[in-house]
């Protein structure tokens, strides 16, 4: 399969059926490509779902068609729970017809940016990848393509879910991070054993991604950095930001380990 001849399609990865829009820019679209492989964030897939069992709560921040969301339903079956955040309306509909696919219907999908406040967000739509999508305050481009988008804090949407206890959390939204760490105390709070994985990156994002992480270790997590290796390396900031002095970008596990992890 080349990169450049990928298109529309239903594909059976990582045990469920998934369809992933070709995105609008065939060259661009890598992350697309390795999803219809099974080789995209595979590490992390892999240890979410080591950390599943039938009955758990996953939240998936950034869910975009399912990568995580379908595989992780699959884990915690029907008598659990997937809540799923995606503020792209082409991408939701595409999560919905996923879900609805693979008959998973304990997925519960929320059409909305995570964000540290209940209201309103632009969203500007890349014209290379729906998953290079992100709140217009975090990005500054002339001419962008932007939209209106709700937006909500985790902890008002758990409230709304009836607060389930949750096992761990994704979360991957292009840079709002630490605004949707900030919409989520109360969460972190009523589930001090839940890992939270989320993405740091260097270059000009360092400072945010230094932010994040210092918001996490006052909220007393450790933190766990998946490299080339197939178990993610203990790291302390310093090393974590020793990794990220160039071009890099990675996904950090925080967890608190004191308490004992499952």
């Amino acid at each position: 399969m080349a990169r450049t001849a990928f298109v529309d399609a239903i594909h059976q990865v990582n045990s469920v059926q998934m369809k992933i829009p070709r995105p609008p820019d065939r060259a661009a679209g890598s992350s697309e490509f390795h999803m219809a492989l099974g080789t995209y964030e595979e590490r992390e897939l892999d240890y979410v779902l080591t950390r599943l069992r039938p009955g758990d709560t996953f939240l998936d921040v950034g869910a975009h068609v399912g990568y995580f969301t379908l595989p992780a339903a699959k884990a915690v079956g029907p008598t659990g729970r997937v809540i799923a955040i995606e503020p792209s309306p082409a991408s939701v509909r595409v999560l919905r017809e996923n879900a609805e696919l693979n008959g998973l219907s304990w997925i519960t999908v929320f059409e909305a940016a995570a964000s540290d406040h209940d209201g309103a967000e632009l969203l500007f739509r890349s014209p290379k990848s729906p998953m290079w999508n992100r709140l217009v305050r975090f990005t500054v481009k002339d001419g962008m393509d932007t939209i209106s988008v709700l937006a909500r804090t985790i902890d008002s949407i758990l409230a709304e879910c009836g607060w389930p206890p949750i096992v761990g959390m994704k979360v991957d939204v292009e840079g709002a991070e630490l605004d949707v760490l900030r919409g989520s105390t109360a969460c972190l709070s009523r589930n001090p054993h839940a890992f939270v994985i989320v993405e740091v990156e260097g270059r000009t994002r360092l400072d945010r991604s230094l932010a994040v992480l210092h918001f996490l270790e006052d909220q007393g997590y450790s933190f766990r950095l998946f490299k080339r290796g197939a178990v993610p390396t203990a790291e302390t900031i310093i090393s974590i930001a020793s990794a990220l002095d160039g071009d890099y970008l990675f996904n950090v596990v925080a967890e608190k380990l004191a308490g004992g992890s499952r």
